[in-house]
C-alpha cells in the first residue's frame, strides 16, 4: 500500500521525494490531506481495499502469532527438557562417558533458551504491530469516509484521531518498513535475535552432540539373521518398514509396484522358526506403510497429487501363508479404517509419530550369493 501512496506522490509531482509516511503524519498532525493522498483516498483506494488490506494485516498477524505460540515454544519447552535429561546422563561419566559429552549438551541447552528468549520477543513484537495497525488502519477508514463524502473538495478533515500515537507510531516503524526484518534478516547486528540462525545453531548442535554415541552405537552392531527375499517381485526400491511385538514376532511391511500397487507383509515366529506372508493389493499408488502397534498396519495411498488416502488393516485378520513353500499370491483383504482425502503434508506430520522400535533396526543388503535380504541388527 505505501508502494501506491509513492505512485500518487510521483504522479502529481514528478519532481517530489515520495514520503508516504510523512505525507500520512501531515495528515494526521493538520488533520489537512494533500493533494497525493486525497487523489489516492478518491482514486485508488475504496471500501473494499481498505477490508482487503486489514484481512491480509491480521491473517499473517495472528498465523504468525498461532505458529510461534502454540507450535515453536512447546517444541522448545519439551525440547528443554529431554535435554535436561541428557545433562544429567552426561554428568554420569563413568556410565554415558562414550555416549553424551557434557560439555556439547550443554550447548544445545544454550542454543534452546537463546531460541525461546528471542521468540517471546518476536512475539511482544508481533502482538505490539497488531495493536498499532489496528489503530492505524481505524483510523485510514474513517480519513477515507471523510474525503470521499466531503460535499467539496477541500482538504480539512474535521476528525480527531481516537489513538494518535499509536497511529504515529505504525507510521514509523511499520508503514513503509518490515517491523520483523531483524528476526529473519541475515546481517551481522542482528546475529543475537534472527530467529532462523538461533534454528541452525540449534541444529548443528544437536548434530554434534548426537554423532558421538552415533558412532559408538553402530560400532557395537553386530548381525543377528538374514532372511532371504528370493521370490519376491520387488523393484529396486521399494518402501520397508518394521516391528518387533512383545511376543517374539517380527512383522516386516514391504511395497511393491509390481505387477500393481501391493503390500507384501511377512511375520517372522522367532522361537517357532516359521515365515508366513500375507499379499494384499491397494487401489491406488502406494506411497508408504508405517506400523502403528502390535495390532495394525498403516498404509498411505496417493489419490492425486495433493491429496493421499490413509488405511489400516489388522495384522490379527490378515490371511497368512506359509512363506518359501509356493508362489507369492495376493489375495483382497478388509481394510478397518479409512481416511480419504488428507491432505499430503498432514499425513506425513502423522506418520512421524510411528516409527520401529529403537532397539531393532531393518535394512535390505545383499547376501552371499548376491540376493536381495532382510538382516535383523541389535546393539
Amino acid at each position: 500500500m505505501a508502494e501506491e501512496v509513492s505512485d500518487c506522490i510521483t504522479n502529481v509531482e514528478e519532481s517530489a521525494m515520495a514520503m508516504p509516511s510523512v505525507e500520512f503524519i501531515g495528515a494526521l498532525a493538520t488533520g489537512m490531506v494533500t493533494e497525493p493522498l486525497h487523489h489516492f483516498f478518491t482514486e485508488i483506494l475504496n471500501i473494499r481495499g481498505i477490508k482487503q488490506w486489514e484481512d491480509d494485516m491480521n491473517y499473517g498477524h495472528v498465523n504468525s502469532l498461532i505458529v510461534a505460540s502454540q507450535y515453536i515454544l512447546p517444541a522448545c519447552d519439551r525440547m528443554l527438557i529431554e535435554l535436561s535429561k541428557l545433562y544429567g546422563y552426561s554428568s554420569w561419566t563413568q556410565r554415558y562417558g562414550d555416549l553424551l559429552n557434557e560439555k556439547e549438551v550443554n550447548n544445545c541447552i544454550t542454543y534452546v533458551r537463546d531460541l525461546i528468549s528471542v521468540m517471546y520477543r518476536f512475539i511482544r513484537s508481533l502482538q505490539n504491530v497488531m495493536k498499532i495497525f489496528a489503530a492505524f488502519i481505524s483510523w485510514v477508514s474513517v480519513v477515507w469516509e471523510k474525503v470521499v463524502t466531503s460535499e467539496s473538495e477541500s482538504s480539512k478533515i474535521d476528525y480527531i484521531c481516537d489513538e494518535p500515537e499509536l497511529v504515529l507510531q505504525y507510521l514509523q516503524t511499520s508503514f513503509t518498513e518490515d517491523p520483523f526484518k531483524h528476526y529473519f534478516a541475515s546481517t551481522p547486528d542482528t546475529s543475537n535475535t534472527n530467529l532462523v540462525q538461533l534454528v541452525n545453531k540449534l541444529t548443528n548442535g544437536c548434530h554434534d552432540m548426537l554423532s558421538k554415541p552415533s558412532t559408538t552405537i553402530s560400532t557395537k552392531i553386530r548381525h543377528l539373521s538374514t532372511l532371504s527375499l528370493l521370490g519376491l517381485p520387488l523393484t529396486d526400491t521399494f518402501s520397508l518398514a518394521s516391528h518387533l511385538s512383545q511376543d517374539n514376532i517380527i512383522y516386516y511391511a514391504m511395497s511393491t509396484q509390481i505387477p500393481t500397487s501391493q503390500v507384501i507383509l511377512l511375520r517372522n515366529h522367532i522361537r517357532k522358526k516359521r515365515i508366513e506372508y500375507a499379499c494384499f493389493a491397494v487401489d491406488g499408488l502406494l506411497t508408504d506403510a508405517q506400523f502403528f502397534d502390535k495390532h495394525e498396519l498403516g498404509v498411505v495411498v496417493e489419490i492425486d497429487q495433493e491429496n493421499s488416502c490413509l488405511q489400516s488393516y489388522s495384522l490379527e485378520r490378515l490371511p497368512y501363508d506359509v512363506f518359501g513353500q509356493h508362489e507369492i499370491v495376493s489375495r483382497t483383504v478388509e481394510v478397518k479404517h479409512r481416511s480419504l482425502c488428507l491432505k499430503k503434508k498432514v499425513i506425513d506430520r502423522f506418520l512421524t509419530f510411528f516409527h520401529s522400535p529403537a532397539f531393532s533396526k531393518s535394512t535390505t543388503c545383499k547376501n552371499d550369493q548376491g540376493q536381495d535380504g532382510l538382516q535383523r541388527f541389535t546393539a
